[in-house]
């Protein structure tokens, strides 16, 4: 996850201006920049090819005309919400992540029908900083 975080860029102007790449694998892998659809794809299909389950949900987001997308990721049997959009913000900014197997006390709240509950942090998400 660190890995996709230090090396794709968020990318501010497609906030405006909404491509397809921005919202696919095409922009973060190729370009290098894309907004959180594209973040929660890339990692939702590297995650795939390792065996580890995890599904894209989104909700309430400060921006005014749409929402916010990030990742579900379940481990030993448990769901944890991992935001690698916000988390490659922090990276690019020199500061550890903070959004990674966290608990429902997330700074989103969804109501996505397929969302699952996450009532705990991953224990050892401190050793992913």
């Amino acid at each position: 996850m660190k890995k996709i975080a230090k090396e794709i860029s968020y990318n501010w102007a497609g906030l405006e201006n909404d491509t397809l790449e921005n919202q696919n694998l095409i922009g973060g892998l190729f370009s290098k920049t894309c907004v959180c659809e594209g973040f929660t794809k890339i990692l939702q299909q590297a995650l795939s090819l390792i065996n580890i389950s995890s599904i894209v949900v989104g909700g309430n987001s400060p921006k005014e005309d749409g929402g916010h997308l990030w990742n579900q990721v379940k481990i030993e049997g448990n769901w944890y919400n991992t935001d690698i959009s916000k988390d490659s913000l922090l990276v690019h900014n020199q500061k550890d992540f903070e959004n990674c197997l966290v608990s429902d006390q997330f700074a989103f709240f969804t109501n996505y029908p397929i969302a699952n509950e996450c009532p705990n942090s991953y224990e050892n998400n401190l050793k992913l900083k």
